[in-house]
């Protein structure tokens, strides 16, 4: 059966016939053997007789937009999230918040750092990025990163610091972006850093256990920022030797051989606050020693890492690579051995030795230097073994370098070798050898070894024998400053100055009383 139109076809309208309204074509139209139109209406809106007021019913869960059905966020379930990988992390984790937040004390350190969003940001920059820099490696760190947990959580108890951590990030970023007002920040905090720890230092003899571990964590980050920066006006040897001040005060005294007063500062790998600072102060000290800086304080501090080697010495200490510095890059052992190099040169470059103890500190500076050749290459084999099973080939790389730059300085400066001569040139080749194959042209592990690589690099000078290795010395100090460490730039400029000259670095530091070390 054919269905039909509810209205007449267009030819029957037009001659008002009576349409049948078949389709799709009329009997009329049929008979006639034309063509059969309808007209279509259209009716907008759906229902004509539908509730114009009544509205559909939507679920709680629901929100309409642009005409689609979409599922509201639900923030119970992004708040548990939260919790969940703040619980999974063993680093701080701060809430990602850009504006002061009610629940946190406005006269608080994190409350300062949230009072502004730039303070914040800068913050951020800090543990997130300029920590990374401050550490050998980060892969192979096994404890806590210090930069990125011990010193900011050591902040969250002390303004002061925290305004030095915010001043670090300011000057770093500073560094990389060229942002004036980051820059502006970094000599606001810093000046206001500064006149606190002077008013904290007043009160040093009443001065709690607690409160001088603070104190002392302000004043190596303050040295940290000198170093670092190369910031001449504010010397970090004040720094340090008011860090010595500061240790000595909290450690106990104990008299010497001699009679003499000392402060024994004993050294572990304790994860704890206080023996992360000493540490940290131990490496700064060693490498201030390297650098031929007179140390602002005289206070006599004798490390003792007589139980942490010895513990490290067994073979389980051995095989968990216990005797790693993992921030410095550097093994305990080693750190010791270029303590005992600093105090040999410095002692031999003082105005007051004799000739009769200068032949004394010769055949120690033999003797020193027989230990150090003799450690690293018993244990380079087995080192090899462990790293591979382990992935700490870095670690080893970094170790050998510092050890063979305090070969280094034992012979150029207390044995008086030549640059050309083959003793010199052979440590210098093999520093080079190492540096190309097993560190990472454009990685942090760098900054760490600066000191090295400097003092490898102005050993290439005309007539040593060593000038196509410019390149690689030079090359590697300007990546370290576009890693944000400017101190490099004047490094940098002094180790050509040897190259053209022939003269010694450490000649020139006296010449024109320069204070450059890389020990952060």
């Amino acid at each position: 059966m054919l269905s039909k139109s509810r209205n007449s076809c267009e030819h029957c309208l037009e001659e008002k016939m009576k349409c049948g309204r078949e389709r799709p074509t009329c009997g009329n139209c049929t008979d006639l053997g034309i063509s059969c139109k309808y007209r279509m209406v259209l009716h907008w809106g759906g229902r004509p007789n539908k509730k114009v007021n009544k509205k559909p019913k939507i679920h709680e869960g629901l929100s309409v937009v642009n005409g689609v059905f979409v599922i509201k966020r639900c923030e119970k379930s992004s708040q548990h999230r939260r919790r969940k990988s703040s619980a999974q992390s063993s680093e701080v984790a701060f809430p990602k918040q850009t504006k002061f937040s009610p629940a946190v004390d406005p006269n608080s350190p994190m409350g300062f750092v949230r009072s502004s969003e730039h303070y914040w940001s800068l913050w951020l920059h800090f543990t997130e990025n300029t920590s990374h820099i401050l550490v050998a490696t980060i892969e192979a760190n096994k404890g806590e990163h210090p930069f990125r947990v011990t010193i900011p959580n050591l902040a969250k108890r002390s303004l002061t610091l925290t305004k030095l951590l915010i001043a670090f990030g300011a000057r770093h970023r500073y560094q990389l972006c060229q942002q004036p007002k980051d820059y502006d920040i970094s000599q606001l905090m810093l000046g206001e850093a500064g006149k606190e720890l002077v008013k904290i230092i007043e009160s040093l003899p009443h001065m709690d256990e607690k409160t001088g571990e603070l104190t002392l964590a302000c004043i190596l980050m303050l040295a940290g920022y000198c170093i670092f920066f190369g910031d001449n006006k504010m010397r970090w040897t004040i720094h340090l030797g008011a860090a010595r001040y500061i240790l000595s005060s909290i450690l106990n005294r104990t008299k010497r051989s001699d009679g003499q007063k000392s402060v024994v500062v004993t050294y572990c790998a304790d994860p704890g606050p206080r023996f992360f600072l000493i540490r940290w102060f131990a490496f700064m000290t060693v490498l201030g020693l390297l650098s031929s800086s007179p140390l602002a304080n005289s206070e006599p501090l004798v490390f003792d890492f007589s139980g942490f080697n010895q513990r490290c010495r067994t073979a389980k200490g051995k095989l968990d690579f216990e005797s790693f510095e993992y921030n410095a890059g550097l093994r305990t052992t080693t750190l010791e051995m270029l303590m005992k190099t600093g105090k040999l040169i410095i002692a031999h470059e003082s105005q007051s030795c004799s000739a009769k103890e200068r032949n004394m500190l010769l055949g120690e500076a033999i003797e020193l230097d027989y230990e150090i050749m003799r450690y690293f290459d018993s244990s380079e084999s087995w080192n090899r073994i462990l790293a591979s099973a382990k992935g700490d080939e870095l670690l080893l790389a970094t170790d050998l370098l510092f050890g063979l730059s305090g070969m280094l300085h034992l012979r150029r400066r207390i044995m008086n070798l030549p640059s050309s001569s083959k003793m010199v040139k052979d440590l210098v080749l093999r520093a080079a050898r190492v540096l190309l194959d097993e560190v990472p042209s454009s990685g942090t592990a760098l900054c760490s070894i600066t000191s090295c690589i400097f003092a490898f690099g102005c050993e290439c000078g005309a007539g040593s024998g060593l000038e196509p290795l410019q390149p690689l010395f030079s090359s590697r100090l300007e990546q370290i400053e576009l890693l944000g460490m400017p101190a490099t730039s004047p490094a940098r400029s002094i180790m050509h100055e040897c190259w053209e000259k022939g003269s010694c670095w450490w000649e020139i530091y006296k010449e024109r009383n320069i204070e450059l070390s890389f020990g952060t």
